[in-house]
Order: structure tokens, then sequence, then C-alpha cells
């Protein structure tokens, strides 16, 4: 599972170490959404010859994402029951749990718990979507009706998808978009070649029975401008 991912993060927080702490501004082209997680649960008991990862207490059934906005935006996570066919179009998929975020300009992170239902209802792998939504409200003006002769409020109050990550689907191009265009978002692996070409990213499955303990994380990103992280 590559980690390059990570990339503009470290370009983020190396520019505010060379400049005294000063952070870089985020423009409309450069807005991210970073997200990672473990591959299955701290508390799995896995008959791996090698034993237990060192270390395991001190990890979190989470998933982690850190988002690079210009503006205020609200960010929505779902944890839901994986299949090979699971994607953001797909509302046949089970929804085991859901998170909304208001969250303000800059670098914020957040963390969604990611686990398994108490109940035996038979998941035995779970993924996780996350998009970024945009109120256009403000946006608009006032106009005058001339019958009423009162003010109409024209603001658009739709809102905006800015960018959106499913991460248990590694076709791009089908769930992985930006904001209605239909430019396929690359998740960051590093390997692009820049013009905004789709990349496959294996997907995220937070597994219930693994075959072996695995500490390694998985990480995907997604860019608002379609061009990549």
């Amino acid at each position: 599972m590559g980690h390059a991912a990570w990339l503009p993060l470290t370009s983020y927080y190396a520019s505010a170490f060379k400049n005294g702490g000063q952070y870089p501004g985020i423009s409309k082209d450069e807005e991210k959404l970073v997200m990672w997680s473990r591959t299955h649960s701290a508390q799995a008991q896995v008959g791996d010859p090698v034993g237990e990862v060192t270390g395991k207490e001190l990890v979190e059934d989470t998933v982690w994402t850190i988002t690079l906005l210009t503006e205020p935006a609200n960010v929505t996570f779902e944890v839901y029951a994986y299949t090979p066919s699971s994607n953001a179009n797909d509302n046949s998929s089970t929804i085991i749990s859901s998170q909304t975020f208001s969250v303000p300009a800059g670098l914020t992170k957040l963390a969604m718990p990611i686990g398994f239902p108490d109940a035996d209802e038979g998941v035995q792998s779970l993924s996780v979507r996350a998009w970024v939504l945009r109120s256009a409200s403000g946006s608009g003006s006032e106009s005058q009706d001339e019958d009423t002769q009162q003010n109409q409020d024209t603001t658009d109050t739709t809102d905006t998808l800015v960018m959106q990550l499913d991460a248990g689907n590694p076709n791009a191009s089908d769930s992985n978009t930006n904001t209605g265009n239909g430019d396929a978002q690359r998740q960051g692996d590093g390997t692009g070649n820049g013009d905004g070409d789709a990349q496959t990213l294996a997907p995220f499955v937070f597994v219930k029975n693994p075959e072996k303990y695995n500490y390694n994380a998985w990480v995907g990103c997604v860019s608002s401008s379609g061009v990549g992280c």
C-alpha cells in the first residue's frame, strides 16, 4: 500500500517550517482531501505464526482525514458494508455509520470510528467514502419584483460538491469526482503524468477476520482541481 498520498501534507508542513511557522495559502484548485486507515481492528485475533505487532495497544480503529480548504465546507463520512461492486452510486450498500463535520478554511484533521455492528449481521468487510460539500448561500443577490415592489432573494442555496473519495472503489472515474464536470480524480499514488488522468489505487477494505496481522495503512487523496494530489 503506497503512502504517496501523504506527500501534499509533507510539502504543506515543510513550507511552514521553512517560513518560520507561516503556513502557505491554499488556492481553489489546490484543495485536497487525504484519508487513511488500517485494514483491520486493533483487537483482531489472528492465527498468524509471526505473532502480534509490537505497539498494538497504541492504535485505534479509526478513519483519519485531513482537509486542505480555501473556504469553510462540510465533510461527510459513510462507513459501509463492502462488496467488490460497492461504489458511491450503489444505494444498496449497507451504511454502518455516517457523520458530518463542519470544517473551517485551512488544514483540519478529522477522525471517525470504524467498526463492525455489535449484532452479527454477517458483515465481514467494510469500506468508507467521504465527500466535501460547500454551501453556495450568499453568492446570489437581491432583485425587486416589479408587481409587488418587494425584494426577492435570488441567492443560490444549492450545495456544491468540491471533491469526493470512495475508498472502496478503485475506479477513480466512477466514484472519485470533483464538482460534477466528469473529470477523473487522481488518488495521489504519485505515478501519474499530471494531466488529470485517472489513477488506480487498490480499494480500502477493513476486514473482520484477517489472515495475518497488518498495521500498514491505506492512504488515498483527491483534489478539487481534478489534476491530482
